[in-house]
Formats: C-alpha cells, sequence, structure tokens
C-alpha cells in the first residue's frame, strides 16, 4: 500500500486537479509542484507512524498532477503544434531518467549516511528545495503563441469534448 499511495493519488485524483490546475500560469504550478515534492519527501522524513508515511506518499504523488499541467502549458508555449508529441516524449524520457537515476542512487546514497532512510529522504527534499529555487529564478514563461488559435475554444468545452473520444478511453483503460 505505501509503495503504490503516489499512484493512488494519480488515479483518483489525476483528471479533477490538472483540469482544475490548467488555469494557472505554469511558472507558478512549477514552483508549486516542486516545493509540494519536497515539502512532502521532507514529511515523510519525519514520519513517526504509518500513516504519517501513507499521507507523505499521496501528498508526493500529487506533484506530478500539479506539474503535469505546467508542462503542456509549457510546451504549448514554447513549441508549434507539430513539435507538441516530441517535446512531450522527451519530456517524459528526462523524468524517467531523473526518477530512474534516483533509484539507481538511493543504495549508494543509503551507504554515504550509514543507511539511514530518513537522510535520504532529507536529501532528496533539499534536491527540490535547490531545484524549486532554479525554476524559481530561471523558469520563463512566453505569453505570445507561436501560432494562432481558434478564438472560439474555450477551456471548459474543449474539455468536455476530449471526454467523448472514444479512443482516448481505451488508452487510459
Amino acid at each position: 500500500l505505501l509503495g503504490s499511495a503516489s499512484f493512488w493519488a494519480g488515479l483518483t485524483m489525476g483528471i479533477p486537479v490538472s483540469w482544475w490546475l490548467s488555469r494557472f500560469r505554469p511558472k507558478f504550478l512549477g514552483i508549486v509542484a516542486l516545493s509540494l515534492a519536497g515539502l512532502f519527501l521532507l514529511f515523510q522524513g519525519l514520519a513517526v507512524n504509518f500513516a504519517m508515511l501513507l499521507v507523505g506518499r499521496l501528498g508526493l504523488g500529487l506533484s506530478p498532477l500539479i506539474r503535469d499541467p505546467a508542462r503542456s502549458l509549457l510546451i504549448n508555449m514554447w513549441f508549434r503544434p507539430r513539435e507538441f508529441l516530441l517535446i512531450t516524449g522527451l519530456a517524459h524520457t528526462m523524468w524517467g531518467i531523473l526518477v530512474g537515476g534516483g533509484m539507481l542512487a538511493t543504495p549508494y546514497i543509503l551507504d554515504l549516511v550509514d543507511n539511514e532512510w530518513r537522510t535520504v529522504l532529507y536529501t532528496f527534499a533539499t534536491a527540490f528545495a535547490v531545484l524549486t529555487l532554479l525554476w524559481t529564478i530561471l523558469g520563463r514563461e512566453r505569453i505570445a503563441s507561436l501560432e494562432p488559435r481558434d478564438p472560439t475554444l474555450k477551456a471548459p468545452s474543449v474539455s468536455m469534448r476530449v471526454l467523448t473520444y472514444r479512443d482516448l478511453w481505451l488508452i487510459g483503460v
């Protein structure tokens, strides 16, 4: 249960959280996502019981839900529509490398800190604090779009229309 808690957060909250957050500026969402990831890692390190660990894992699972709308908005700001899939694929690959690298580094970090798992969580929380600071300083949005958008499309109608595509439901299942 503990190991899959972050995935349960995504399963239960993915659509409503992403839909609601898509109305905010992507730089702000990035700051929130990185900050929450670091705070929930810190919370797990401070946990004194299973319930606290579970809450920390569930909270950590919310971070990608906040990050994903921001990433989509940023890709839409900086790249042409025909480049969207490639850039999204690259972003997923980089995230996989980051997560995989973290998993590969964890045993070495554990060795460095005499197998103190809390210290490993504190280390990753600190890394997220640094990433939050870097994103706050270096992150940029692009206000003007590269290609004109259809002004008749409104977010709620687009969101509802997306749910009518059978293929998306099949892929999701």
